[in-house]
């Protein structure tokens, strides 16, 4: 964090008093969440987590991390479109995971339909998250060795339910503000202006005009009991503020079971309202899907004439056995035959490991068994709290070595960012402690498989949590929402 790393006497500040005031600011400007436990028509709600200052950040990765979203967001939209691939990539996957094998039987079933009742276009809003690996034996640096030691590791990209645009936007009031309560002001933008909110809607936006109806409408699709509501607010502001004609409906796959239906065109109508671009911020987890018709009400969706973002085959392609089988050498020369830009994805790439009943299969086994503090085991799951470190990957991989049921599973390089100081504001919040951060840059993608008619990176979110926590999710309780200062 700035203040910690560059300024040595901070004793002077009142912290309690300034952790106080920046939280009522950080609440009148958005940085809120629905509290656990609440009903989901209530309006009971804390500060989101956020960090006290903003994370120290080399800009040349920063300005890194913009620069290959867009080639990034090409490289899903053609995964995405590639039956060939996903087939052979995801077919032992989906012999023993459930989830992924009803994702797949909804995209089959949509490669059937008749061309005329299809939706073609495609909207996709992706945010590739990274960590910035240093590569010295100690993962604390001084400032004058950033540029030696820290590099930019992707950890994955998601193609559903990339959150917490809204307030990453609003988060660079917030920490300016901190700042100069602290008596320290950034110098040419160091706390960089930032508007995924814009970005998305846009985005929405975008699509809401190729379906071309007036009055057709926008749905987001939202859990039962949603607690990130304020969120996925900011963004709806965001849409009105360019287009105030559009309106808004929030749905859970519950609601839309019952009220909703494909008319004789395959419009997807619900409560006589005509949908014209269907936004999943649920749908992404097992537990979505708490019955058969839940994955159904999926199917009616991704059959109906609405766009989809994410269409079922982004939702495919954003899987970690597809991100696995990218970072094979000579496979994305398959997606991006520039060879330059090809070199600045695979840049940002660890090793990534298949876990198939094959030769290399037993010998990712092997050399997670031997080192498993080295590697990460990763399901095909987000939305944070799945991934297996450590100890328990010896452990559950010892148990499952012998059965298919690893091929569910892939192996992952664990990436060992920096530390820096900083304070949380949890609910509770914590002392000066050990931080690391991921930063994410979310990027949009309008097109079909012939044509892409945009495609932009639109603005970053750095997530921060005490150092030796695994997980990384704001929503699962274990990071904090946070701005990068540039260095």
């Amino acid at each position: 964090m700035a203040f910690f790393m560059l300024n040595s006497d901070h004793s002077r500040i009142n912290i309690p008093k300034l952790k106080e005031k920046a939280i009522y600011w950080a609440m009148s400007h958005g940085i809120l969440m629905r509290t656990k436990g609440t009903h989901a028509s209530s309006s009971c709600s804390d500060h989101a987590p956020f960090a006290l200052f903003p994370s120290v950040t080399l800009h040349s990765l920063l300005e890194e991390a913009y620069s290959v979203q867009v080639d990034f967001n090409l490289l899903i939209h053609k995964v995405a479109h590639d039956y060939n691939f996903l087939c052979n990539s995801l077919k032992s996957v989906i012999e023993v995971d459930d989830f992924t094998k009803n994702m797949w039987e909804i995209y089959e079933a949509t490669l059937k339909q008749d061309d005329k009742r299809k939706q073609h276009v495609n909207l996709g809003i992706f945010r590739s998250d990274y960590m910035l690996h240093c590569d010295k034996g100690s993962s604390s640096l001084v400032i004058k060795d950033f540029a030696k030691h820290l590099q930019l590791k992707q950890i994955e990209i998601n193609t559903i339910a990339s959150s917490f645009a809204g307030l990453a936007t609003n988060m660079v009031s917030v920490h300016r503000y901190s700042m100069a309560l602290a008596g320290y002001y950034e110098i040419e933008n160091q706390v960089p202006n930032n508007n995924p909110a814009n970005g998305l809607a846009r985005g929405m936006v975008e699509a809401w005009n190729f379906y071309g109806k007036a009055n057709s409408v926008v749905l987001f699709i939202v859990s039962s009991c949603e607690r990130n509501i304020f969120d996925q607010k900011l963004v709806e502001h965001a849409i009105f503020e360019i287009n105030p004609k559009i309106s808004i409906i929030r749905q859970s796959l519950e609601d839309i079971c019952q009220n909703g239906y494909l008319n004789e065109e395959n419009k997807l109508i619900i409560d006589g309202l005509e949908i014209a671009v269907v936004y999943f911020r649920d749908g992404y987890s097992p537990d979505s899907y708490k019955s058969q018709q839940d994955w159904e009400t999926r199917k009616m969706i991704e059959l109906s004439f609405a766009i989809k973002c994410p269409s079922i085959n982004y939702h495919l392609a954003g899987t970690k056995k597809i991100q696995q089988e990218l970072s094979r050498p000579g496979v994305l020369e398959k997606f991006i035959p520039d060879g330059s830009r090809v070199q600045k994805l695979r840049n940002t790439f660890v090793e990534q490991y298949s876990l198939e009943m094959t030769p290399e299969g037993e010998e990712a086994v092997r050399l997670a068994l031997e080192n498993p503090s080295n590697y990460v085991l990763k399901p095909q799951r987000e939305g944070g709290g799945n991934n297996i470190y450590g100890h328990e990957i010896k452990e559950y991989l010892s148990k499952i070595k012998n059965s298919t049921e690893r091929t569910a599973y892939i192996l992952m390089e664990r990436i060992f960012p920096f530390t820096q100081k900083n304070i949380l504001l949890f609910e509770k919040s914590t002392d000066i402690v050990d931080t690391v951060s991921e930063l994410g840059i979310y990027g949009i993608i309008v097109g079909d498989e012939h044509k892409i008619h945009m495609n932009e990176q639109v603005g970053h979110l750095m997530r921060t949590k005490v150092q030796g926590v695994d997980e990384g999710g704001i929503s699962a309780g274990f990071a904090a929402i946070d701005s990068p200062y540039l260095v």
